[in-house]
């Protein structure tokens, strides 16, 4: 997703578990598709990561004007993918449920709940 990407910097600490690549990727399509073109152009992705055993997004949009519908829906796509990384294995992508790990806040399918697995 180069238009969405293009300012994440080789110095941007960003990581994403393989479980959640899908949600990601299906966030990302429909970001692009609720922006159009043009409107990728303001809009950056800060970082990518799990905190908390939860997807964590960060992004900013420019404010333009008449882009409200745009920024609500944007908002509307992290916040549902966020929620759904809540239920869906890190590791695989299998339904899931959030577990602490030695301390460690994650969320794993039954498979995965190991720390080890």
């Amino acid at each position: 997703y180069p238009l969405l990407f293009r300012n994440l910097e080789a110095a941007s600490w960003s990581y994403l578990p393989a479980g959640w690549f899908g949600l990601v990727d299906r966030l990302c399509t429909e970001i692009q598709a609720a922006l159009g073109p043009a409107g990728c152009g303001d809009f950056e992705v800060h970082e990518v990561k799990p905190k908390f055993g939860a997807l964590r997004f960060y992004y900013r949009l420019a404010a333009r004007d008449g882009a409200g519908t745009a920024a609500r829906r944007v908002r509307e796509l992290v916040d549902s993918a966020c929620a759904a990384s809540e239920s869906t294995c890190e590791r695989c992508g299998a339904p899931a449920r959030h577990r602490n790990l030695n301390g460690y806040e994650t969320t794993r399918c039954d498979k995965h709940a190991a720390p080890n697995k």
